[in-house]
């Protein structure tokens, strides 16, 4: 999008150049015209021909200070074309950088919920038949400790990248939500193993 705006602004500058050539062209040509009727005015001529040769010089003059705006005016809306060509192009990019920037995040926030449902689905620890009711209650206690301790971990990490999206826009309300309810989930799993 922003190179077709530099080619068109290219373009039009282009065009711009060569109508400002031959409008210096057309001033000479009409300043020499002025010059020409400010000698017959020096002449002795008759009145009638003299106001005819004042009213010429004012028509040229009206002209050359038209084509004279006229210019300016082109000139103004080249440079205006161009800045805003330019601040589309930076408005872009930065629209580019925004993008990939919130598509990593959704990323990341995606590959940890899937570790966290690793880390649930593998709490349940393989382990051989034990010999006596009391040692089997000391292998679950022991196991569940350690389930407390890979959810604590967690959760740790859960509600440090909650209060960093948070805090960030582009954000849904509904990704956060989400990873809210995941919040309340391990801590009420939590709350149940302890």
């Amino acid at each position: 999008m922003f190179g077709a705006d530099r080619d068109k602004s290219q373009f039009f500058f282009v065009h711009l150049l060569a109508a400002a050539q031959r409008h210096e062209r057309k001033v000479d040509a009409r300043e020499r015209l002025k010059t020409q009727l400010g000698k017959l005015k020096d002449l002795k001529l008759d009145d009638s021909i003299k106001q005819q040769i004042a009213i010429l010089e004012r028509s040229v003059n009206d002209v050359v200070n038209t084509e004279r705006q006229i210019l300016r005016v082109q000139d103004s809306e080249r440079r205006i074309d161009q800045a805003v060509a330019y601040r589309l192009g930076v408005m872009e990019r930065k629209l580019d950088d925004w993008k990939s920037v919130h598509k990593k995040k959704e990323q990341a926030l995606t590959d940890l919920e899937k570790r966290i449902d690793a880390r649930l689905k593998k709490t349940r620890v393989v382990r051989n038949e034990l010999p006596n009711r009391n040692s089997e209650q000391k292998w679950k206690d022991i196991e569940r400790a350690a389930q407390v301790r890979r959810l604590k971990s967690g959760l740790v990490a859960l509600e440090r990248l909650y209060r960093n999206l948070s805090h960030q826009k582009g954000v849904s309300k509904a990704k956060l939500a989400q990873v809210d309810k995941r919040i309340r989930s391990i801590k009420s799993t939590i709350k149940k193993m302890e």
